[in-house]
């Protein structure tokens, strides 16, 4: 893909890396695209002005890879969140993160996601730290999540409401054989506290940042 130099004036090394992965993951969600290469005015270039580097080809496994804390055993195994940048329009993009193995594997997942991000990557955590992740449900290929009422202090705003539903939902279809995803508050559907209302499943988008899901 053929950028102009435009694409290069991000603002920090997060940004910029943030940019990267956003057009590498955005591409590769086509099913005949693997690999992307970037081009600034027809010409290949070695690095971006703070350092991000895109000479060769790019691939959409383990992108965005948090760095491995001390406490990561040799067990452990990637698994994907989404989480919003803090610049570039609020764009989702995903970060790959190690975890232990586990028997609820989208437990875990959906409990690392309320974590937030790691410092330094230019993401902004979007779950209520507090909230609690209650059940994990399968029916055929839906998935429904049961959280704690917590999920419900995110701050308040229709933008942030939004966020909220499509990082779950983008970091639970990741999973195979997942294709909707329905979101349950202390066992019930609900309205969220902005209107949005629950009482139906989200399918799985075919794309990231395609609006809101």
């Amino acid at each position: 893909v053929d950028f102009n130099s435009e694409f290069l004036s991000s603002k920090n090394a997060a940004a910029e890396k943030n940019a990267v992965d956003a057009v590498v993951y955005t591409l590769t969600e086509f099913p005949t695209v693997n690999k992307v290469q970037i081009l600034i005015g027809g010409k290949a270039i070695k690095k971006c002005p703070h350092g991000t580097e895109i000479k060769d080809v790019l691939y959409r496994e383990k992108i965005n890879m948090e760095p491995t804390g001390k406490d990561a055993s040799g067990n452990a195994i990637p698994t994907t969140l989404f989480f919003r940048s803090m610049s570039g329009g609020g764009y989702f993009l995903p970060v790959t993160r190690m975890v232990e193995p586990s028997q609820d594997p989208i437990k875990t997942t959906l409990e690392e996601l309320i974590k937030g991000p790691a410092e330094n990557m230019g993401l902004m955590p979007i779950l209520p730290a507090q909230t609690r992740v209650l059940g994990v449900t399968s029916r055929g290929n839906e998935v429904m999540v049961d959280f704690s009422k917590d999920i419900e202090y995110y701050g308040g705003g229709m933008e942030l409401e939004h966020a909220l539903i499509n990082s779950v939902v983008l970091t639970v279809s990741e999973f195979d054989s997942v294709d909707k995803v329905s979101i349950l508050v202390e066992g019930e559907s609900v309205v969220l506290p902005e209107g949005t209302s629950l009482d139906v499943p989200i399918l799985k988008p075919i794309y990231i940042n395609q609006g809101n899901i």
